[in-house]
């Protein structure tokens, strides 16, 4: 056991430190347990960045890490309650990580980050797991995803440091609907890295930025549908 002693109000405190357990202040110890956290197998060798979930309730983690347990997974891995596995041969590219996942009404998954590959397949920045085979978003953005949503007719929208999508000017923000990518006017003087599609179809970034479109737009914006 190892003791601390500490100085609190000119009063001497003792707190006791064993292996196992941390004695706490009687006022603290009247605060009721309400839950307990447990491991995942062996979880992951690096930063997890975003987490979604399945159809079938499994979990999906992306991020920076390339081993999920004891199986090799290049940024993204499953965990299905007992065991984890990989999509494929992951997301590859110099400096590569996920930033960002997004499940679609079918099933399908979305995956963004910085990678120039999706299980082999040339995807730029983000990808569509679906089926379990890989498939690009046309020519992706030119730079970082960091963020992903749903618009109220299932068009998936991108936000990130990027200046073009598909190859046309889209500063920051984009849609793909499936076959081409869309800018959003003007776009976002700076960087998106949340996004957030409301009830009534309008659409809440966030980030780090001074301008959306060409107002004024300090850090939040909306976009409202016409």
């Amino acid at each position: 056991m190892v003791r601390v002693r500490s100085r609190l109000c000119s009063s001497s405190v003792d707190h006791s430190l064993s292996r196992d357990t941390l004695t706490f202040p009687t006022s603290l110890r009247s605060i009721p347990p309400t839950g307990h956290y447990f491991p995942l197998s062996s979880g992951v060798n690096g930063t997890v960045r975003a987490l979604t979930t399945l159809p079938d309730g499994s979990l999906v983690a992306g991020g920076d890490f390339t081993q999920a347990g004891n199986v090799p997974a290049v940024h993204l891995a499953r965990w299905d309650g007992a065991n984890w596995y990989a999509f494929g041969s992951g997301l590859t590219g110099n400096g590569s990580g996920v930033e960002a996942l997004k499940l679609l009404a079918g099933g399908s998954l979305v995956v963004a980050g910085h990678f120039q590959s999706a299980g082999g397949v040339p995807a730029s920045n983000i990808a569509i797991w679906r089926n379990s085979v890989w498939s690009s978003c046309g020519s992706g953005t030119d730079s970082f995803v960091e963020a992903l949503e749903t618009n109220v007719a299932g068009d998936i929208i991108a936000g990130g440091s990027f200046t073009h999508a598909g190859g046309l000017a889209a500063s920051g923000i984009a849609r793909w609907d499936g076959t081409a990518w869309h800018p959003f006017l003007t776009g976002i003087g700076g960087q998106v890295e949340a996004l957030l599609t409301l009830t009534n179809g309008d659409l809440l970034v966030g980030g780090q930025f001074f301008r959306a479109g060409i107002y004024y737009a300090a850090n939040i914006a909306r976009w409202k549908r016409d």
